[in-house]
C-alpha cells in the first residue's frame, strides 16, 4: 500500500531579481503556511542560514521565501534547494545558478551596484551626444545631476582637458561647439564631473561611422540651408549661384539642368563648388543660354530642387552687367601703368651718376615723361631718359644738391594714366647720408 503524502501548492518557483544597489533576490512563493511550517535551504548539498552576505527571509502568511544576496560573487554560484514541509504537507524546489546564466547575473549585479554608487555623487543622466545646428555646427551636449557648488566639470578632448567646452551649473548642462567640423576635430570627446562624493565620465568616439553619420547630417542641412538661386553678370559670362551654410563634396551631389536637360562643364559652361556656395558659370553668354535653370542638390536620401528663369529682363540686366565688367577688364589691363622698379627713396654722393629704372606696361604703348617736384623735366646736358621695351630709365650724370627732390615718371594712353615716384636726395662728400635724407625728407613736400 502506498501512502500520498499532501504537497505544498506551489503558486510561483524560483525567480531572480537584481535590485537597485546590485543585490540579487532569490524568492518563490506557495500558498499560505501554518506558523508551524519549517524551512530549510540547501546550497551546494548543504543547509544555509542567514549571514551578513546571504539574508533569508521565511513569510509563512504569505507563503514567500526569499535570499538576498548583498554581493554577489562566485561563491555564490551552485544549486539552491527550498525544502518546506507544514505539517504532512511537503515540497522541494530546486534553482541553479551555474555557467552562463550565472555569469549573466554576476555581471548585471555588479553594474548595477557600480551604477548606484556612482548616483550617490555627481552623475550624467544624459550621456555625451551630437546633434547639428541649422548653421551646421556640430554641438556635443550632456547633462549632469545631483551636482552641487562644488562640483567641477571638464572638458577633454583626445586625453587632453580642452578650453572649448561649456557648462551651466545651474541646468547641469554642458555644450561643445564645432563650428566647422575638420579633420582636427575628429577623436574621443570626454567630459568628466566630480565632487567629495565621487566623479562620473561620459564619452562620445568622433571617428568612423559617427563622423559618417555627423557629416550625412551635415550634407542633408546643407542641401536645406540653400538660398533661392540668383543670377550675376560677371566679367567672363553670367553667373548663376546658390549660398549654402555647408558644402561637402564626398556627402554632397549637385547637378544643373538647363530647359531640363543635364548640364555638363565643356568650354562655356563650368559649374562647381565652395564651403559656401554652389554656382553654375556660362562663359561669353549667348541666346540660346536662355531659359529654365534648375540646380538638383543630393545629401543622402534627401533632394533638393531650386529653379530661376534666365531669360526677358533677367538675361538682359545680366548680359549687360558682363558686357560692362568686360569693358572695365579690358581697361584696367590695357591702362598705361608703373609696373614696378622705383624705390621710395633713393640717395647719393655728390659728383656720382644716378640711374634710376622703372618697368610700365599698357596697350597701346604709353606715352612717357618725367616730373621733378610736379614740373615737367627736360632732358638736356646732364639728364638723360632712355626706354628698353617695358622698361624706361633716366640717368643724371654729376649730381648736386640741386638735383635732390621728388621724381616721378608719368605714363599715358588712351586707357588711363599712371605715375611713379621717387624721392632723391644728394649729399656732400663727408656728410652722412641719412642725416641728410632726413632733411630732404622734411623738405619735400607730402605726395598727395
Amino acid at each position: 500500500r502506498v501512502l500520498c503524502l499532501p504537497a505544498i501548492k506551489l503558486i510561483s518557483g524560483w525567480n531572480v531579481d537584481i535590485l537597485e544597489q546590485g543585490e540579487v533576490r532569490l524568492w518563490l512563493e506557495v500558498e499560505k503556511l501554518s506558523p508551524a511550517a519549517e524551512l530549510h535551504l540547501i546550497f551546494n548539498e548543504k543547509e544555509i542560514f542567514s549571514s551578513p552576505n546571504r539574508k533569508i527571509n521565511f513569510v509563512r502568511e504569505k507563503g514567500l521565501v526569499e535570499v538576498i544576496i548583498q554581493n554577489l560573487s562566485e561563491d555564490d554560484k551552485g544549486s539552491y534547494t527550498a525544502q518546506l514541509q507544514d505539517g504532512k504537507a511537503k515540497n522541494q524546489i530546486t534553482v541553479a545558478l551555474v555557467d552562463d546564466d550565472f555569469d549573466k547575473l554576476l555581471r548585471k549585479a555588479e553594474a548595477k551596484r557600480r551604477d548606484w554608487k556612482r548616483k550617490q555623487g555627481p552623475h550624467f543622466v544624459e550621456p555625451l551626444q551630437w546633434k547639428v545646428t541649422e548653421d551646421c555646427q556640430v554641438l556635443l551636449t550632456c547633462k549632469a545631476t545631483n551636482t552641487k557648488k562644488e562640483t567641477h566639470f571638464q572638458w577633454f578632448f583626445q586625453k587632453r582637458e580642452t578650453p572649448d567646452g561649456q557648462y551651466d551649473p545651474e541646468t547641469g548642462v554642458g555644450t561643445l561647439c564645432i563650428e566647422e567640423l575638420s579633420k582636427e576635430d575628429k577623436g574621443v570627446y570626454r567630459a568628466t564631473v566630480s565632487d567629495d562624493r565621487g566623479e562620473d565620465d561620459t564619452i562620445l568616439d568622433l571617428t568612423g561611422e559617427v563622423t559618417d553619420a555627423i557629416l550625412t547630417e551635415l550634407g542633408r542641412i546643407g542641401a536645406l540651408s540653400a538660398t533661392p538661386l540668383k543670377i550675376q553678370g560677371t566679367e567672363e559670362g553670367i553667373r548663376i549661384f546658390s549660398k549654402v551654410k555647408y558644402f561637402d563634396i564626398q556627402y554632397m551631389r549637385t547637378t544643373w539642368f538647363h530647359k531640363e536637360k543635364r548640364l555638363e562643364s565643356g568650354d562655356r559652361i563650368r559649374a562647381g563648388t565652395t564651403l559656401d556656395e554652389i554656382w553654375l558659370h556660362i562663359l561669353d553668354p549667348k541666346d540660346s543660354d536662355k531659359g529654365k535653370y534648375t540646380l538638383e542638390i543630393a545629401a543622402g536620401k534627401d533632394t533638393r530642387q531650386l529653379s530661376t528663369d534666365l531669360s526677358g529682363q533677367a538675361f538682359d540686366d545680366a548680359l549687360a552687367e558682363h558686357q560692362r565688367l568686360k569693358a572695365l577688364a579690358i581697361i584696367e589691363k590695357n591702362r598705361a601703368k608703373v609696373v614696378r622698379g622705383l624705390p621710395d627713396v633713393a640717395t647719393i654722393m655728390e659728383d656720382k651718376t644716378l640711374c634710376l629704372t622703372c618697368v610700365i606696361s599698357g596697350d597701346p604703348t604709353p606715352e612717357i615723361s618725367w616730373l621733378k617736384n610736379d614740373q615737367p623735366v627736360t632732358f638736356l646736358d646732364r639728364y638723360r631718359m632712355e626706354v628698353r621695351g617695358s622698361e624706361v630709365t633716366i640717368t643724371i650724370e654729376r649730381v648736386n644738391s640741386e638735383d635732390s627732390g621728388r621724381y616721378g615718371v608719368f605714363v599715358k594712353n588712351k586707357y588711363g594714366s599712371e605715375t611713379g615716384q621717387v624721392t632723391i636726395s644728394v649729399f656732400k662728400h663727408g656728410e652722412e647720408a641719412k642725416v641728410l635724407e632726413k632733411r630732404v625728407q622734411a623738405e619735400v613736400p607730402p605726395v598727395v
